[in-house]
């Protein structure tokens, strides 16, 4: 068997370790950034401004008032959730990279992230407690009919 010269492993390692970046940078940047999948909950956010048009206007007034005082909340969830992802990026980026603080950091996200979740999903049980069987089948089926465009038709 004959041997590799030692260029010959130092090109075959470098060629080894872009791969290897480049796979690893997809699959975090897919994570970082939620790219929409192939199922209905794929990182979308929820089409409230479609659901609503399906409502009576007393029922609209009622998912109105529950989105208004639930909005800062969501908001600064959101925004600890863009924190914390700049945070996973700078340790990303970080030389020497230090495991611990980048372990840190992904926790951090992910409770950020839980924490964004669980108020949504407030929100929408109290949306749910003020409408009836048929406005609420109207107002959550809008999620699957506006998924890929920017705001539904008129009617």
């Amino acid at each position: 068997m004959k041997k590799l010269s030692p260029r010959t492993l130092g090109i075959a390692l470098i060629v080894s370790l872009a791969i290897n970046l480049f796979v690893v940078g997809a699959i975090v940047v897919g994570f970082l950034f939620h790219w929409p999948g192939h199922h209905a909950h794929s990182g979308q956010p929820f089409p409230h401004w479609a659901a609503k048009r399906s409502l009576d206007s007393d029922a609209r007034r009622r998912v109105k008032e529950i989105w208004r005082t639930a909005r800062p909340g969501l908001r600064e969830r959101v925004r600890a959730i863009r924190k914390a992802r700049r945070e996973v990026r700078q340790q990303l980026r970080a030389d020497p990279l230090d495991l611990k603080a980048l372990e840190a950091a992904y926790g951090d996200l992910s409770k950020r992230k839980l924490a964004a979740q669980e108020t949504m999903q407030e929100v929408l049980t109290k949306i749910s407690g003020t409408l009836n069987a048929e406005q609420r089948r109207e107002y959550f089926n809008r999620r699957f009919r506006h998924r890929y465009r920017r705001r539904p038709r008129r009617e």
